[in-house]
C-alpha cells in the first residue's frame, strides 16, 4: 500500500527537477502519510524527522500525527534536503509542535 509521492509538488518542479527521479520522489504509505504530507499536516525537518501540525481538524488526524511525529524519514539525505525544505516553506501551513531550523546546515 505504497504510492510514489513527490517530495516537492510536481506542479512546482522545474523540468530538471521532474527528471531528478532518484531524489524528487519517495514511497509513501496510502494509510495516511501521503495525504497528511500533501495536505501540510506534517513535514520533515533538516535532520530528517517528521514534525507535525498542532491543530489538526479531526481526532483521527491528530491520533495518526501523534504516531508519526519524530519518526526518521529514510528518504531524507543531502540530495533531497532542499526538496523537503521547499515542502516546509510552501506546503506545511500550520505551526509545528516545536520550532526547529528546517534548513540544512
Amino acid at each position: 500500500m505504497l504510492v510514489a509521492a513527490h517530495i516537492k509538488k510536481r506542479a512546482a518542479c522545474t523540468d530538471q527537477e521532474r527528471r531528478d527521479l532518484g531524489n524528487i520522489a519517495m514511497a509513501a504509505c496510502l494509510f495516511g502519510c501521503d495525504a497528511l504530507y500533501e495536505q501540510g499536516y506534517l513535514t520533515v525537518d533538516a535532520t530528517g524527522h517528521i514534525i507535525t501540525a498542532t491543530k489538526p481538524h479531526a481526532d483521527g488526524v491528530r491520533q495518526r500525527l501523534e504516531r508519526l511525529a519524530g519518526r526518521r524519514v529514510p528518504t531524507h539525505r543531502s540530495a533531497t534536503a532542499h526538496y523537503f525544505a521547499w515542502h516546509h516553506d510552501n506546503a506545511f501551513k500550520t505551526v509545528p509542535h516545536r520550532h526547529r531550523d528546517l534548513r540544512p546546515a
